[in-house]
């Protein structure tokens, strides 16, 4: 089926009705004027299945490309979503209030929006984001790539976000959400204006982030990551933070009000600004078991902040950072305390 020209809510509407399936459609062209969902609006319509379709060249207020509003337990999977644009959010996927939906394996590309042009998750608890393919979404004055506000219980699982840019902020953006679960993610070569270039997360609950690769995106203050005001713990485990910049500070990691614990981390080679691995303010860190290398200063503590390090690994030689400590603020380090050059890969493109 092929949908295409201006409509109340664009191409596709299906409101009030469970179960149903949407499979190999084409979307395009479509216009909702003032309203939301451009190319598919589901509203009020549980455990829908959508397949294999095409929805792109579409416009909307939110949900450019696709809205799912009080859906639960729909499932998108092998969609293509590109080249959609919302002048508000969700450029291309918006879901809002809608629990236990999954996105799975979709391609969602060349989106634009004012924030969360890629994928904007609002108010829906236990959402997966898996096998998806994020990347060279546009955003304007928020986020560009994945945007989470508000929900609980979200896991982003194998995702690869890459090349999102304009907005505020990167490549995922996650405000007053908690239990959110990032595991293997690949997150590189996003820009922004503002702070958090590959990851910002900002007045959450809880958080795990095991095994996924930052690297080569850009901000104005924390390149890889920029974690501000998290009052509830913060676990990072076997994360790769490389080969980021930052106009201003902290090219790898900024941490302001919060106090993560990062467990066998590399951050290596994040340069500009001030050329600071990680960068502590107005909080605390627990570094564990750290490959700290390459920068300017390998952390810098603030006068009222304080971090703990134990069995960090600095490097020497070409790998070695200009200083490895820096600031006022308590910076404690417990042995071992090694400085032999690491065996670190080239960063991937």
């Amino acid at each position: 089926m092929v949908c295409q020209g201006p409509k109340v809510r664009g191409g596709i509407y299906l409101w009030y009705s469970s179960d149903g399936t949407l499979t190999g459609n084409r979307v395009f062209g479509n216009r909702a004027e003032q309203q939301d969902g451009g190319g598919v609006a589901v509203g009020y319509s549980p455990n829908g299945t959508f397949e294999s379709n095409e929805v792109f060249g579409n416009e909307a207020r939110y949900g450019a490309g696709w809205y799912l509003f009080y859906s639960d337990g729909g499932t998108l999977t092998d969609n293509s979503v590109h080249d959609n644009e919302g002048s508000e959010s969700g450029g291309g996927i918006y879901p809002l209030s809608s629990d236990d939906v999954a996105l799975e394996d979709n391609d969602i590309a060349s989106n634009s929006a004012t924030s969360g042009a890629g994928v904007s998750l609002v108010g829906s608890s236990r959402a997966l984001l898996t096998g998806n393919q994020v990347r060279d979404n546009t955003g304007g004055e928020g986020n560009s790539g994945i945007e989470v506000r508000g929900s609980s219980g979200v896991t982003l699982r194998e995702n690869r976000i890459h090349g999102n840019g304009g907005g505020e902020n990167g490549g995922v953006w996650i405000q007053q959400s908690n239990n959110i679960t990032m595991t293997a993610n690949v997150i590189y070569s996003n820009t922004c204006m503002d702070d958090g270039g590959g990851l910002y997360l900002r007045d959450n609950g809880t958080a795990t982030l095991e095994a996924n690769v930052i690297y080569r995106n850009t901000a104005g203050y924390g390149g890889g990551m920029y974690l501000l005001d998290n009052p509830a713990p913060l676990r990072f485990v076997n994360n790769t933070v490389a080969d980021n910049q930052a106009s201003m500070s902290g090219p790898g990691l900024y941490v302001k009000g919060c106090s993560p614990h990062l467990l066998h981390t590399t951050l290596a080679r994040n340069t500009g600004g001030d050329g600071v691995g990680v960068y502590v303010t107005s909080g605390s860190a627990y570094l564990t078991n750290t490959i700290l290398v390459s920068h300017i200063t390998g952390i810098y503590v603030s006068g009222d902040s304080t971090a703990t390090l134990e069995a960090t690994l600095w490097g020497s030689g070409p790998w070695a950072n200009i200083d490895d400590l820096g600031g006022t603020g308590s910076i404690y380090v417990v042995a071992p305390a090694l400085w032999p050059p690491p065996r670190l890969p080239e960063s991937r493109c």
